[in-house]
């Protein structure tokens, strides 16, 4: 599911002021992972095949807070500021990676499709809107395999260096601006924004 970087601060927003004091008891403690995690679990994990590993990390995450919600002491709450700052950049990398993901974001459009129409708007589908999404439909898996590599490599990289990230994400974004079929799905994509259909507002770059 995608989601915008304004959501990912929320989730990274959790007050914990007895944690920062270093001063909560062990009951404050697990309230404070408890609650994180509770957080993290209302968006979800924002990632998706193109990113395997960073997705598997997020859900590793979540099951770290769950466990610490559980059992933690007073001691482990010095954890959970190197922990939610990690997870804060697991999804970054992931939901800013998410703009380059044609496949998913033609679901989306797909979806907002099937809303509408059951909403009685767009039905039946116009044609422009029908040529925009078999467009995208051939143009996605095309897509798929020009930014493989590079988003292999933004998969590798450590999301708490900064440097590595920046460095992953420039190259993603060269690949994007070369591959036609890439900017061919933001063709049709603006075309579709314009029918309240997907999110062509998604930062690229």
């Amino acid at each position: 599911m995608r989601r915008s970087l304004a959501l990912v601060l929320v989730i990274v927003a959790v007050v914990v002021p007895g944690c920062a004091r270093g001063t909560a008891s062990t009951v404050d403690c697990r309230e404070d992972f408890s609650a994180y995690h509770d957080q993290m679990g209302e968006y979800g994990n924002p990632g998706g095949p193109s990113l395997p590993t960073l997705t598997a990390r997020w859900d590793s995450l979540f099951a770290a807070f769950e466990r610490l919600g559980r059992s933690a002491r007073s001691s482990d709450c010095a954890d959970l500021d190197r922990l939610s700052r990690t997870v804060e950049s697991v999804e970054y990398v992931l939901v800013t990676a998410g703009d380059y993901d044609m496949a998913e974001r033609l679901a989306g459009v797909e979806d907002d499709l099937a809303k509408a129409q059951r909403a009685g708007r767009l039905d039946p589908t116009p044609a422009d809107v029908a040529t925009a999404i078999e467009s995208m439909r051939v143009a996605a898996p095309l897509v798929t395999s020009d930014l493989a590599a590079p988003l292999a490599a933004l998969d590798r990289a450590d999301p708490l260096d900064t440097d590595a990230v920046d460095a992953a994400r420039a190259a993603l974004t060269s690949a994007a601006e070369a591959s036609q079929p890439f900017q061919g799905c933001l063709d049709a994509l603006e075309s579709l924004d314009g029918n309240g259909l997907g999110d062509y507002e998604a930062t690229i770059g």
